[in-house]
C-alpha cells in the first residue's frame, strides 16, 4: 500500500492476495510468486473507512504472455486517519525481584522521553511508552540494561532510534538507623525565635553503604 505521509493505516491490511494466471504452459512453468506485487496508490482517499477494489493492473512482476485471470480479494476495507507525531514518557517494565537481602531502590532512564508517530487517533490513547522487560532477579548490585521502546499498537512506530539505557539501582537490603541529638535549626525567621525542644532523634532508612 503506498500510504501518503499524510496519512497512516489504523491496521494493517492482508499481506498476500490470491490470483489466478492464464498463458502458455512453458511460460507459466516458470512463473514465480515471489517476484509479483500487488501496489495500490491511495493518494487519492480521505481519511475515514474505505473499500479499495485491487485492480489487475496494480500486479507487477506478471511475465510477458501471461494474463491475470483474477485477484482475490477483490477489494480490501481500510481505516486511514490523519498521521501524527507526539512525544511521550518512557516507562521500564521491570520483571523479578532482587534476591533475599538485597533491594530495588529505583532507576534512571535515558533518554526519558521519546517520539511516537502514526494515526491521531491512536496517539489519543498513549499515555507513556513501555520498555521491554528488565529482569531484577539474580541482581545484587547496580547495573546498566539497553533495551527497546515498545509502540504499543502495530499502526505506531518510535521515531528514534537511539536506544534506551536503564541505570538499575540495586543494593544491600535497606537498614534502619536512630540518630540522637540531632540539633533543631528555625530557617528564615524574621524575629528572635527559641526552639523547644533544641534537639531531636531522627530515624533513617536506606541502603547500609549510606548510613
Amino acid at each position: 500500500m503506498k500510504v501518503p505521509e499524510s496519512l497512516a493505516l489504523l491496521e494493517a491490511p492482508r499481506p498476500t492476495v490470491s490470483v489466478r494466471l492464464r498463458g502458455p504452459e512453458s511460460v507459466m512453468r516458470r512463473v514465480n510468486p515471489v517476484g509479483m506485487e500487488l501496489a495500490v496508490e491511495l493518494a487519492d482517499l480521505p481519511p475515514g473507512d474505505q473499500k479499495v477494489q485491487l485492480a489487475k493492473t496494480d500486479l507487477s512482476g506478471v511475465p510477458r504472455g501471461v494474463e491475470v485471470d483474477y485477484i482475490d480479494p477483490s477489494s480490501v476495507n481500510l481505516q486511514l486517519d490523519d498521521r501524527g507525531k507526539l512525544e511521550f514518557p518512557i516507562e521500564v517494565t521491570f520483571l523479578g525481584q532482587p534476591p533475599q537481602g538485597y533491594a530495588f531502590y529505583g532507576a534512571r532512564v535515558a533518554p526519558d522521553k521519546l517520539t511516537l508517530e502514526g494515526p491521531r487517533s491512536q496517539l489519543a490513547l498513549v499515555r507513556s511508552l513501555s520498555t521491554q522487560p528488565v529482569r531484577l532477579d539474580q541482581r545484587t548490585e547496580p547495573f546498566t540494561a539497553t533495551v527497546s521502546a515498545v509502540p504499543g499498537h502495530v499502526s505506531l512506530r518510535v521515531v528514534e532510534t537511539t536506544p534506551v539505557k536503564v541505570s538499575v539501582d540495586v543494593d544491600v537490603a535497606p537498614v534502619e538507623r536512630t540518630f540522637g541529638e540531632v540539633p533543631i535549626e528555625a530557617i528564615g525567621q524574621v524575629y528572635e525565635t527559641t526552639v523547644t525542644p533544641a534537639q531531636t532523634a531522627v530515624t533513617l532508612t536506606g541502603p547500609p553503604a549510606l548510613l
